[in-house]
């Protein structure tokens, strides 16, 4: 008989960021879980649906999109049978930082990002944008090195109320730890 893991998160995304998604997940989730990143989207849904350790998982990827496409890309991964326990980040993981300026403003010592008037969602290609920004400063946005200090600070409260999506997941791990 298999032995079940602790319940898992899938995120997409390099392994570097696992400790900001960890340090901001867990000022919402205080019981145990593991997370496990994939290079990917495809590869973290691959890892997802095989996964057979876990006693329950949840899956968290970007949209690559606007949120009406996520019932389309819900089809198109195959992920409907795990639908109830996928998550998007809209439009992706920066649109999340967007959302919160004045985090991006503090990270780079600088005070651009503070002016943003659109709503993090509403970028569509929400990591470009930021490097254009930085540029203008002669500063680079590294993928997988500066998400990890900005997701730790988040505001993960401000986040649920501005993503539908986080709050969903924050409260299917809540209702799923909670029968464990």
């Amino acid at each position: 008989m298999l032995m079940k893991h602790k319940p898992t998160l899938f995120i997409e995304g390099d392994s570097n960021l696992k400790k900001g998604f960890k340090q901001l997940i867990s000022k919402e989730i205080k019981k145990k879980f593991s997370i496990k990143m994939g290079e990917g989207k495809h590869t973290t849904i691959r890892k997802f649906k095989h996964d057979k350790l876990s006693s329950v998982k949840f899956l968290l990827i970007d949209l690559d999109g606007a949120e009406s496409k996520k019932p389309n890309d819900i089809t198109a991964n195959s992920l409907t049978e795990f639908s109830e326990r996928s998550f998007y980040m809209i439009q992706k993981m920066e649109g999340w930082f967007l959302s919160q300026p004045e985090k991006l403003d503090s990270h780079w010592q600088i005070s651009s990002f503070s002016s943003i008037q659109k709503h993090g969602k509403e970028f569509p290609d929400p990591d470009n944008w930021i490097d254009e920004q930085l540029k203008k400063y002669g500063k680079r946005y590294h993928k997988t090195r500066d998400p990890i200090d900005i997701l730790a600070n988040l505001d993960i409260e401000r986040l649920k109320s501005d993503f539908e999506e986080v709050k969903e997941l924050v409260d299917s791990m809540h209702e799923q730890l909670r029968k464990q």
